[in-house]
């Protein structure tokens, strides 16, 4: 009797709908995060081989390839900015940040 009681149980427990969605999310979730992982790695990749190209941090450079490269990087706003010199007593950080302020 005890038997066919637990075999009972059991079938219930297996043909119930809530457990079998259960089990259908649970290996979605491992194949999601799996998926995730993966995602991560490459874009870890692309974020390394474009950070690559930034010659003007490159020490083994050449110094006019890297003065060449960091000039076409900025804009002509930041150009001036960076030949302007103000006073130290009209400098405040909104200033500096607006006008690209180089010198104090």
């Amino acid at each position: 009797m005890r038997k066919d009681r637990r075999n009972l149980a059991e079938f219930y427990f297996v043909s119930f709908p809530f457990f079998l969605w259960y089990r259908k999310m649970e290996a979605m979730a491992r194949i999601l995060m799996k998926m995730t992982g993966i995602m991560l790695w490459l874009m870890v990749l692309i974020a390394m081989a474009v950070g690559e190209d930034v010659k003007y941090k490159d020490p083994k450079q050449p110094v006019a390839v890297r003065i060449k490269d960091l000039m076409s990087r900025m804009t002509l706003e930041e150009k001036i900015g960076q030949m302007v010199q103000i006073d130290r007593l009209t400098a405040s950080p909104d200033i500096m940040q607006t006008y690209c302020i180089g010198n104090i």
